[in-house]
């Protein structure tokens, strides 16, 4: 629930330039999230309180971040007390690292903090941030995704636990993801592309085809006319001459973030209603 000054419009914020800028009180929040879970740990040790040190699995995850994220010279790490590394690292997440680099370094702990169970607990209450925050991102599938509505986020989160026989799907997808989800130099065409080549490989595998387009393919699928047309049009689009598929050399963009982000969208919406479909019907055979 937003708070008085919020909603009576006495404190506002353009939400529209979120994307491309954390406010400290946002990078606050995330920092605390990570602090709460005992990702930045420093403890007494046990005879001096004031002197404080990483515990085991923060000096482990540390020598990471130095290493890998940060590239730094690891003897700076070793010299200097740990109170202070913690501090300087801080001080760069909230106040020195560019938007995105703080997206990375979410990326980078997700993919490198060795405790799954804490990792996973922190997506969750990051996700809650950004939400509660209204920042345009979400992590999916270990990514920081530019994803907006809840139903859209649990839409394309269901594609990655479809099981192996949809594998081919899932990783058309996941590219499709990773091209809309890179935040310096998103490739919207590329991301398109991967998400219409996912429904194509999807209607190869629940028809049994291996050949054949999707604009082929989709007249034989067991579903509504109108989606077929609909999907078939989709296709049309995406494979015109002046379109993304096989846009001219040099030739403006023509398409964008709304693009690539509909595309994936509703190629994951796609995609679940059609197994779900088929596989209640072959139940009831």
């Amino acid at each position: 629930m937003d708070l008085f000054s919020e909603r009576n419009k006495y404190k506002s914020f353009d939400y529209t330039l979120l994307s491309k800028n954390l406010p400290l009180e946002i990078r606050n929040r995330l920092w605390n999230v990570f602090v709460t879970n005992g990702v930045f740990l420093l403890v007494s040790n046990g005879e001096f309180l004031s002197i404080k040190f990483f515990g085991e699995a923060t000096r482990k995850f540390m020598e990471k971040i130095w290493d890998k994220f940060l590239k730094k010279d690891i003897e700076g790490l070793y010299t200097r007390p740990d109170e202070e590394v913690l501090n300087g690292f801080k001080y760069a997440f909230l106040r020195e690292f560019e938007w995105y680099k703080v997206y990375d370094f979410i990326e980078f702990f997700i993919r490198y903090y060795p405790n799954h169970n804490i990792v996973e607990k922190t997506i969750k209450q990051i996700n809650e941030v950004l939400e509660e925050e209204r920042v345009p991102y979400r992590i999916i599938n270990g990514l920081v995704t530019p994803i907006f509505q809840k139903v859209e986020v649990e839409e394309v989160e269901r594609v990655f636990y479809l099981g192996d026989e949809y594998k081919p799907v899932a990783d058309c997808l996941m590219r499709s993801l990773q091209y809309l989800s890179n935040r310096e130099y998103p490739n919207y065409q590329d991301s398109i592309k991967a998400s219409i080549l996912a429904i194509e490989k999807l209607v190869k595998i629940v028809l049994g085809e291996d050949s054949g387009t999707l604009g082929q393919l989709i007249k034989k699928l067991n579903i509504h006319p109108a989606l077929k047309e609909a999907f078939a049009n989709l296709y049309g689009w995406t494979s015109d001459e002046d379109g993304v598929r096989h846009a001219k050399l040099r030739s403006p963009l023509s398409t964008g973030f709304e693009e690539a982000r509909f595309m994936l969208v509703i190629a994951c919406a796609f995609v679940n209603y059609v197994i779900e479909k088929y596989t209640k019907e072959s139940s009831n055979e």
